[in-house]
């Protein structure tokens, strides 16, 4: 949630629970520069390639992400990166320093397309 909605009254902030995100789709490439030395340690770069299997085709790898993701958007007409940029310093202060939540909207909601979202099924 916006830590200050009387300041970034057009910043929206979606909070997705137990969301998981799985990417097998993407290729990986080989390492480049790793250890002292960087990119003159050529022997590092290639013992990390061989223990890794790199670098690795699309669709031989696998990402799986699990956890809390947060969303975030603007509705303002102007200024939106500074508006979102000033919303996110506010995030950061202290949690005494924030305000609780101005309103929650269920998931029941969003499959209706009332918030822009549409369910595919």
């Amino acid at each position: 949630m916006d830590p200050n909605p009387k300041a970034h009254p057009n910043t929206s902030v979606l909070k997705i629970t137990k969301a998981v995100a799985t990417d097998s789709t993407f290729a990986a490439p080989g390492a480049t520069g790793c250890g002292p030395g960087g990119s003159a340690n050529i022997a590092i770069d290639e013992a990390i390639d061989a223990a890794g299997g790199l670098p690795a085709a699309s669709g031989s790898n696998t990402l799986t992400l699990s956890g809390t993701f947060f969303l975030a958007d603007c509705f303002a007409p102007h200024n939106q990166a500074k508006i979102m940029l000033s919303a996110f310093k506010d995030s950061t202060k202290s949690a005494s320093a924030r305000q609780a939540p101005v309103r929650r909207i269920k998931f029941s909601s969003l499959r209706d397309g009332r918030y822009g979202f549409k369910s595919h099924r």
